[in-house]
């Protein structure tokens, strides 16, 4: 069972590391956080340096280089690998716009656990608001679902922050399969 947004994790991080330097895009903060990730202080960043910096961040993520190297050619205004100090500077606001402009029934903070039995997982992410659903669609092929589950939301209330937990079982996977997965509702 594969999570299949492997690229939006991987913007989802970017954006947390741009968002330690939100003061604003032309702080001095900034950018020497830019600086920072420049580790051979050539002017750019590499697809190799941010790995070796989330890397550092978090010594378990696996990270493949080929996903931020997509990534850098998403915000990569002269298409030549790297990240300059105004294309990064520009990409924070453009992932700062993209983080604000999330909707409120958004799933967010996806998570896919075993059941102890074959076949069958459970997946639960949150959203702010409540909807009228909770589904996972299933496939084998990405943007091919075959296979329609339901599930239970419940209210979640942790110091500030209120919201719903959805959680539904995915069942009669096989084994050695590779599925993708997509949650929401209807």
């Amino acid at each position: 069972f594969r999570f299949e947004m492997t690229s939006t994790k991987l913007l989802i991080c970017i954006t947390v590391l741009c968002a330690l330097t939100f003061a604003a895009a032309e702080s001095n903060l900034f950018r020497f956080f830019h600086q920072a990730l420049d580790t051979n202080r050539d002017g750019f960043v590499t697809p190799a340096e941010l790995v070796y910096y989330l890397k550092r961040m978090d010594s378990d993520m696996e990270i493949a280089e080929d996903r931020v190297r997509w990534l850098i050619s998403r915000i990569d205004l002269d298409d030549n690998g790297l990240w300059s100090w105004p294309e990064y500077r520009d990409a924070h606001q453009v992932l700062e716009q993209a983080s604000t402009a999330s909707n409120s029934v958004d799933p967010k903070q996806i998570h896919l656990s075993i059941t102890g039995k074959p076949g069958q997982r459970v997946v639960m992410w949150v959203t702010d608001d409540n909807t009228a659903t909770s589904v996972v669609q299933v496939g084998t092929a990405s943007g091919r679902y075959t296979h329609n589950y339901s599930g239970s939301t419940h209210t979640y209330t942790a110091g500030d922050w209120k919201g719903w937990i959805h959680e539904v079982l995915v069942d009669s996977l096989t084994a050695d399969t590779t599925y993708h997965y997509r949650v929401g509702d209807t």
